[in-house]
């Protein structure tokens, strides 16, 4: 067992700092328990995992460039690899070893995808449908996200998703700011995507009801 002498508590775990402050502890010779995992050991495997993972994939992205430079110069194919390790890179460190919420982790997946998708869109020639599909589908895949969460994942607290609507909500104005700018091309299906959030908001308020309505009052303070 060993003794803090600053936070004055006895420590049963089997280390030589104190939890609460960090000071060196006072040794009475007994072997302490490990009681709990290190999670320090555990994070440092994740960051090894991670720099391996970063440095194996610019090894993977330099051997990419310098086949694509010297067969084809004209066309640099490799600048769209290296987009989609950069994808990989960033889902790896955000949202799988990252420490945010699952809707956060969900919610820059799709970002980080479409961003992804755009500019593989650009780099390509631009064809138009970087914006014209893939931005009402990250839009969509939101809202089935949402929707999968409130049906099977969060039942008690579907109100809580409300927010997450509202963005979608946003996401689809901007949608129909870029179809009046002319920058959306194909305007059917992102008008489909459109309605159906529509839909999805509309039928939380009138289905949810009270709970719906002070929901809404408590995060806006309405």
């Amino acid at each position: 067992m060993s003794k803090c002498k600053i936070c004055k508590v006895n420590i049963l775990d089997k280390t030589d700092t104190c939890p609460l402050c960090q000071n060196i502890l006072e040794n009475d010779g007994k072997e302490g328990r490990a009681l709990y995992p290190d999670a320090r050991i555990v994070t440092k495997k994740y960051r090894i995992l991670e720099n391996v993972f970063l440095f194996a994939s610019i090894v993977a992205w330099v051997i990419l460039f310098v086949i694509d430079y010297t067969t084809d110069p004209e066309f640099l194919w490799s600048f769209t690899a290296g987009l989609a390790i950069i994808y990989a890179n960033v889902i790896l460190r955000m949202t799988i070893l990252g420490k945010q919420t699952y809707m956060a982790k969900i919610l820059w997946s799709i970002i980080i995808g479409l961003v992804f998708l755009i500019e593989a869109d650009v780099l390509t020639g631009y064809h138009g449908w970087g914006m014209n599909i893939a931005l009402p589908t990250a839009v969509l895949l939101w809202d089935i996200a949402i929707l999968i969460l409130m049906l099977f994942v969060n039942r008690r607290n579907w109100q809580s998703y409300i927010i997450d609507q509202l963005t979608a909500l946003l996401a689809c104005g901007f949608i129909l700011l870029l179809m009046f700018l002319h920058v959306i091309t194909f305007p059917y299906y992102a008008m489909v995507v459109v309605v159906l959030t529509g839909l999805l908001f509309l039928g939380t308020m009138i289905l949810g009801d009270r709970k719906a309505r002070a929901e809404l009052k408590r995060r806006f303070h309405l």
